[in-house]
Parts: structure tokens; C-alpha cells; sequence
């Protein structure tokens, strides 16, 4: 009897683990099946990756020589602002030159209504224009017979 409840346990216990072997067959089965879904899918991403990364390297070439020609338009601008510079520099001092010289020549001798003109518009204009014709009128007329006796051509212009 003993012998026939060990044969009979025995074959229990076999019976249990093809059982077990069984289910365990299947959830590897799943497992395997899940695990090849997610491997495609990792091969996918790795797909999509490569290709990111491929145009990413293409456009960082495209960056860099775009950068080059950017810097050398960089350095011809910054070529021709000191060009600029240069030449406001030399214009200011001819315009300096000629205010100098503007201020050098005595308008009172060369156009005496200029000031007259000058004194009257620190009034209204409307009744500054009522004197000022007369004294116009009065110095162009010493100023055209001043051009006829010929008295401008040696006066100082400088």
C-alpha cells in the first residue's frame, strides 16, 4: 500500500506540474509575444531616431556654412560702417569748417536787412510785416545801387 499511494502521489505531482507547465508555456508564450510587440516597436523608434537624427545632422551642416557667409556679410557691413564713420567724420568737420566761416562774415556789411529780418522775428509776424517791407525795400535799393558802382566786387566775402 505504501508503494501504491507513492505511484498514486507521484503521478498527482506529474499530473500537476504538466498542468503548471502547461499554464507556464502559455503566460511564456504571452510574454514572448509581447515582448517581440514591443521589440518592433523599439525597432520603429530606433527607425524614426536614426532619422531624426540624420536630418538633424544635415541641418546643423546647413547652420554651419550659413554662419560662415553670415560672418563674412558681418565683416563687409562692419567694413563699410567704418567707411560710413569715417566719412560723417570728414563731412562734420567741412560743416563745422563752413559755420566758422559763416560766422567769420559780417552780415550787417553783406546783407543788413538779414538782421533787420533777424530783429523783427522775436515779434509776431503778423505785425512785424507792416515795418519790415519798407526798411527791405530801402536796403535792397542801397544794395542794388551798391552792385551797379560795382562797390560788391571787392568786398570781403571770406
Amino acid at each position: 500500500m505504501n508503494v501504491e499511494k507513492t505511484i498514486e502521489f507521484m503521478l498527482e505531482e506529474q499530473a500537476r506540474f504538466q498542468a503548471r507547465s502547461g499554464a507556464n508555456q502559455a503566460c511564456f508564450d504571452a510574454n514572448f509575444a509581447r515582448a517581440a510587440q514591443r521589440s518592433a516597436k523599439a525597432e520603429k523608434r530606433m527607425d524614426r531616431i536614426e532619422r531624426v537624427f540624420t536630418q538633424t545632422n544635415r541641418v546643423v551642416g546647413k547652420l554651419a556654412s550659413i554662419s560662415v557667409t553670415l560672418r563674412s556679410d558681418i565683416r563687409r557691413h562692419e567694413r563699410a560702417i567704418a567707411r560710413h564713420e569715417d566719412m560723417m567724420a570728414e563731412m562734420d568737420g567741412k560743416l563745422k569748417a563752413l559755420v566758422a566761416a559763416g560766422e567769420k562774415t559780417d552780415s550787417r556789411t553783406a546783407f543788413p536787412w538779414v538782421d533787420r529780418a533777424l530783429e523783427y522775428s522775436s515779434t509776431p509776424w503778423l505785425t512785424s510785416l507792416t515795418r519790415w517791407p519798407a526798411e527791405m525795400a530801402a536796403s535792397g535799393a542801397a544794395l542794388s545801387l551798391a552792385i551797379h558802382q560795382g562797390e560788391l566786387a571787392s568786398a570781403n566775402w571770406a
